[in-house]
């Protein structure tokens, strides 16, 4: 009996493993596809959407690929110039985690135009790729205890968020953030 018991347990922390691991896998060729988003990114069964949907598991792969330059064949409002990788990858990012722009960059963003785009954002990223991932990073490693998962109000769901099941973001609490220094 306790050699099956043994041999069930093993079997199960196998299984288990594969499983995560097969995960992380999938959520990684997800985020490595974002090269291939077209015009239609945005459209609820596109890979952007599933990535967000993996929630906190996505953030390193995205982080990961803030830096990437390689171009894609998609559009953002936001951006007048060539959209990158690394752009798609903030674009998700921030659908999952909020980023407080000055205190990640110590530059100021709190301009908006008249499409709701965050004045210069897009500049300072293409211009400071390296060092914005590294910001990033380090904010979100940091200070992730000072984030709270927030589930979204039934009338706070998009389209797509409904049919990729994603139920809410990670916001800052400012208050954990001062207690943290």
């Amino acid at each position: 009996m306790i050699k099956l018991y043994c041999i069930v347990t093993v079997f199960l922390l196998c299984f288990i493993g594969v499983s995560v691991n097969a995960q992380e896998d999938l959520i990684k060729r997800q985020v490595d596809s974002l090269q291939y988003c077209g015009a239609d990114f945005l459209d609820c069964s596109s890979v952007i959407w599933r990535i967000i949907a993996h929630e906190k598991k996505a953030i390193p792969y995205l982080l990961e690929k803030l830096s990437d330059t390689t171009l894609t064949s998609t559009h953002l409002k936001c951006k007048l110039t060539d959209v990158r990788v690394g752009d798609l990858a903030y674009v998700a990012l921030k659908e999952i985690i909020s980023i407080p722009m000055f205190a990640v960059t110590k530059q100021q963003f709190d301009t908006y135009d008249g499409n709701g785009c965050q004045g210069r954002v897009y500049v300072y990223i293409e211009e400071n790729r390296e060092k914005f991932k590294t910001q990033v990073k380090n904010w979100i490693t940091n200070n992730m205890a000072a984030y709270r998962w927030v589930r979204f109000k039934p009338n706070e769901l998009s389209a797509c968020d409904r049919y990729n099941k994603i139920t809410g973001m990670f916001e800052l609490d400012y208050s954990k953030l001062k207690k943290n220094g």
